[in-house]
């Protein structure tokens, strides 16, 4: 009962790309996660197998996102907890699956990690208190919420705002 009644509220909020008023965000969904094109699988899909059992087509949006993002190249992906200290490569994701169990990481501690580029790719299911905590935080500035899957970047050329989107 509550699944579904955090799924009502996340469709009663969600928009679909005439809601985004943000360039860049605009184009992602309109490109990417609303897209046709069908495309091979992503590297970091290969690489995070954890990844393969969402829905269909939540998968083809993460898939066709990362495609609108990095091209065919693999970032390297951080996994908070795992990976001891930020890398200095600059192409890079940072992966956190809420649906485990495991405790994520605070919120501080992921922000330091972050550059401009680095997208944050959560896994989850509605609205857990990390990924409103993030939503929140004042050097992230922006969010996408398409409730399976959320992404965070920290963008400072952009005017903080929150999106959920409706695949």
């Amino acid at each position: 009962m509550y699944k579904t009644l955090e799924y009502l509220k996340y469709l009663y909020r969600s928009t679909n790309q005439h809601g985004v008023h943000s360039p860049f965000v605009f184009q992602w969904v309109t490109q990417a996660m609303y897209g046709k094109q069908e495309q091979d699988v992503h590297p970091v899909l290969k690489e995070l197998k954890t990844l393969n059992d969402l829905k269909r087509k939540d998968l083809k949006a993460l898939n066709r996102s990362l495609y609108h993002l990095y091209g065919d190249r693999c970032p390297q992906i951080i996994l908070p907890g795992i990976t001891a200290k930020a890398p200095e490569q600059t192409n890079r994701l940072v992966f956190i699956d809420l649906t485990k169990g495991a405790p994520p990481p605070q919120p501080e501690a992921l922000v330091r990690i972050l550059d401009n580029d680095t997208l944050v790719l959560i896994r989850k299911t509605g609205v857990p208190s990390f990924w409103r905590a993030l939503t929140t935080h004042p050097e992230v500035h922006l969010t996408i919420d398409c409730y399976h899957i959320g992404y965070a970047l920290k963008r400072k050329e952009q005017v903080k705002e929150n999106f959920t989107i409706r695949l």
